[in-house]
């Protein structure tokens, strides 16, 4: 279930993906790309209006519940709030530290919520088995990710240096000071009570704009996460939906055959392959330059019929299922030199390794 006020028209009640809106893409390209089957909710933006039994009732009735960042933090700081920590019994993640302030949510002990800049993220406690799962497949220096788990976009995410209330723990941080990644265990005592199920916070997706004559929630959600990112996300879901368990990580896709770095001669096609092993069924999304996701590119194998100058760069593969997700080396493609053959009958241009056939009429 994804929670979200954007755009801000939108009727309360549940719906499908509503398309056009910044949120959007990160539900029906990420989640729904990665088999998630994703149903949208809008709250009142009161918190003085309670979810009814009937909303309650509903949203329990999901494997796990997305707080987005397309959320006005108001009705958190209401009774509303109270709810949502104390009668929703089904996992929740949350991607806002405004929605987790202690007069919001009170995950936290502060009211911090600052721009972030892109970084990478240091693992608490490698060795803990959460965080195990949680970053397998990623490229580790130590315990620090050797890249960013975001990318620059808009205010970029929001993040905070708050501490966790008593219970939370803390999986993984940004810069050693931000606090990124938390989980919080059922029972944890936070506003209003105790959590009646499993929560992890998630620092993720853009910040509103905030812009003169600029709606704010309308604005916010953006996907600026990095493969590595999604990858740690979708993990982060799975661990949720498992009530803070790591899943059998026997099952998580693992590639056997990365795809292999190219020379390609312009107007000649490009193939690039991964071969993996894991749980089925097993999903492929390919990359280029390591943030865009290429239109359906959904299969073990990739081509491009007409290789051309703009298609020369960077290619990943990212591999889930279930249980997991993984992404593959990085494909380095680049345009392929060209020749010239001399013969009596005239020169011709060929790419290096191609046959070329000479004809005369005597």
């Amino acid at each position: 279930m994804w929670v979200s006020d954007n755009p801000t028209n939108i009727a309360i009640g549940f719906s499908g993906p509503v398309a056009g809106t910044a949120d959007d893409a990160f539900v029906t390209n990420f989640l729904q790309g990665a088999g998630h089957n994703v149903i949208r909710y809008t709250s009142a933006n009161d918190g003085a209006v309670l979810l009814t039994p009937t909303e309650i009732e509903a949203l329990n009735t999901n494997d796990l519940i997305i707080l987005g960042r397309s959320l006005g933090s108001g009705p958190f700081g209401g009774a509303q709030g109270i709810q949502w920590n104390t009668s929703i019994t089904k996992p929740i993640l949350c991607q806002s530290p405004f929605l987790t302030r202690t007069a919001q949510l009170g995950w936290f002990n502060g009211s911090d919520a600052r721009n972030g800049v892109p970084m990478p993220l240091g693992v608490v406690s490698p060795n803990d088995p959460e965080n195990a799962y949680l970053f397998g497949g990623v490229a580790l220096n130590g315990s620090t990710m050797a890249g960013n788990y975001d990318e620059p976009l808009d205010l970029n995410t929001s993040q905070t240096i708050d501490a966790p209330v008593a219970g939370g723990n803390i999986l993984a941080t940004g810069f050693a000071t931000n606090k990124t990644i938390v989980e919080f265990p059922t029972g944890t005592a936070v506003r209003g009570g105790n959590l009646a199920g499993y929560r992890i916070f998630f620092a993720s997706s853009t910040r509103e704009l905030g812009v003169a004559g600029v709606s704010g929630v309308d604005t916010a959600g953006k996907d600026n996460l990095t493969p590595a990112g999604e990858n740690i996300f979708l993990r982060a879901v799975n661990l949720a939906i498992n009530n803070g368990v790591a899943p059998n990580l026997g099952n998580v896709p693992a590639i056997t055959s990365q795809p292999a770095s190219t020379n390609v001669c312009i107007g000649l096609p490009l193939v690039l392959s991964v071969t993996a092993t894991g749980q089925d069924p097993l999903r492929y999304q390919w990359y280029f330059n390591d943030v865009t996701p290429i239109a359906n590119a959904t299969n073990a194998t990739f081509t491009i019929p007409n290789f051309q100058n703009a298609d020369a760069g960077n290619y990943t593969v990212v591999v889930t299922n279930t249980p997991g997700v993984i992404t593959s080396a990085v494909a380095v493609v680049t345009v392929s030199g060209i020749g010239t053959v001399a013969s009596a009958v005239g020169n011709q241009t060929i790419c290096p390794g191609s046959p070329v056939t000479f004809t005369t009429t005597v």
